[in-house]
């Protein structure tokens, strides 16, 4: 076990990154994690999709631009099913960048017992830079997915 700011062994050809990477927060690099990246969003909506549909204790969803389309109502339908076999949802859209998508679904997601919320709607138009445009899933603290996918066709 290590201890608060030990660092792990990182191979050789790592360690320029693993150096990168640790900036002394007392969070070192750790190993035993494996990472795939996605070129195409066709891959990476599937593995995503499989990754709810497997969560078991929680599945926290981030996204900046969420559509009213066929990928979005595959996504909340997802979302839907494991709120309803018991599993913690909480979904998070930026109210500028999914301006367009429905409150009906958000609802949806809502009554299958997850829940669902806007960030920062525009009360304010001064403040309209303030957006978040993250897009992160969390499945059981396990699985998780970051980078420039949204949930659009």
């Amino acid at each position: 076990a290590r201890t608060k700011g030990e660092s792990a062994e990182a191979p050789a050809e790592l360690d320029v990154l693993a150096r990168l990477g640790h900036h002394g927060d007392g969070f070192p690099v750790s190993g035993g994690s494996a990472v795939t990246l996605y070129h195409d969003g066709g891959p990476a909506f599937a593995a995503m999709l499989e990754a709810v549909a497997a969560a078991e204790h929680h599945v926290h969803a981030q996204f900046f631009i969420c559509r009213d389309d066929a990928t979005g109502r595959r996504f909340i339908d997802a979302l839907c099913a494991a709120a309803e076999r018991g599993v913690e949802v909480r979904f998070l859209v930026d109210s500028v960048g999914s301006w367009a998508f429905p409150s009906r679904l958000m609802r949806r997601v809502r009554r299958a017992g997850g829940r669902a919320a806007t960030f920062h709607p525009l009360s304010n138009p001064l403040r309209v830079n303030l957006r978040n445009h993250r897009k992160i899933l969390v499945a059981d603290g396990r699985t998780a997915f970051c980078g420039g996918l949204n949930i659009a066709d």
